[in-house]
């Protein structure tokens, strides 16, 4: 489905990060603050190289309200993305992750955090601060280490839904009308 960009870094990236699972610990995760113009948000896509050294890596986002804690990665949990599996020797490139249609207040601080639950990855980012609305989060590390102008390459935005056209839905309606009046003559 078409996705309606808000806010992005499309690229290039100059570097990457790398994320990967911890079993039995804490999840190491990364993420990107963001301030939407949109009222809502249905997915969030990051650039991503899947890690050659796992048979395949499973990640999920998690959308928190704000940037809160040392790190910015400490706000209240809005929604969640459904887990994404990379199978090992999957391609670089953005790769999508969807919640739930979640509402958003425009101009306001959020922070999408990727989760790596299983392998590992890299994540393409920019130091030139191609989005201004916000920066690369690491979780642990205090936000004023990385580069305020350090960006994770990243999309969010919303689905586009297609509206009937006024004239179509006139059309439809003369149709289904003309169908029940063929109908009542014919009994």
């Amino acid at each position: 489905m078409p996705l309606i960009i808000d806010q992005q870094n499309p690229g290039p990236f100059s570097r990457t990060d790398s994320a990967v699972a911890n079993p039995g610990g804490p999840a190491i995760t990364v993420g990107q603050s963001a301030t939407p113009l949109f009222s809502a948000i249905d997915a969030m896509e990051f650039y991503l190289r899947p890690s050659s050294l796992f048979p395949s890596t499973t990640a999920m986002v998690q959308l928190r309200d704000g940037l809160v804690g040392s790190d910015g990665l400490g706000g209240l949990i809005l929604a969640a993305s459904g887990s994404v599996t990379l199978p090992a020797g999957s391609p670089e490139g953005f790769y999508r992750f969807e919640f739930p249609h979640r509402a958003l207040t425009p101009l306001q601080t959020y922070v999408a955090e990727l989760v790596v639950t299983e392998g590992g990855l890299d994540l393409g980012t920019n130091q030139d601060n191609p989005y201004a609305g916000g920066q690369s989060l690491s979780k642990g590390l205090p936000s004023f280490i990385l580069a305020p102008t350090t960006d994770q390459v990243f999309r969010e935005g919303v689905y586009a839904v297609s509206v009937p056209v006024p004239g179509a839905v006139l059309l439809g309606m003369l149709g289904l009308g003309f169908a029940g009046l063929r109908l009542r003559r014919v009994s």
